[in-house]
């Protein structure tokens, strides 16, 4: 599968809300359901809050890519955001 499948331009979000991990994690998961990506925010969230408590998926120059497996699943697609500040 190419990685221009996943990410699409109305899957990027540049101006998030949010100024610290677990918020911006909610907000994402609040973004992929509001764009029918998830069918269940709340239980998407809990997958990935509990895959960020086995270790953190940041991989350095401020860059995370938490993610998770789950049933609510709807469509397979990568969500981007950035933050200006970083978090």
């Amino acid at each position: 599968m190419d990685i221009e499948n996943l990410l699409k331009v109305e899957n990027v979000l540049l101006e998030p809300k949010s100024n610290n991990k677990d918020d911006i994690i909610k907000e994402l998961c609040n973004f992929a359901y509001t764009h029918g990506i998830v069918g269940n925010e709340e239980e998407f969230f809990t997958v990935i809050d509990n895959r960020e408590k086995l270790g953190s998926t940041g991989i350095g120059k401020n860059i995370a890519i938490p993610h998770g497996r789950c049933d609510c699943v709807k469509n397979l697609a990568l969500v981007f955001a950035r933050h200006k500040e970083g978090i």
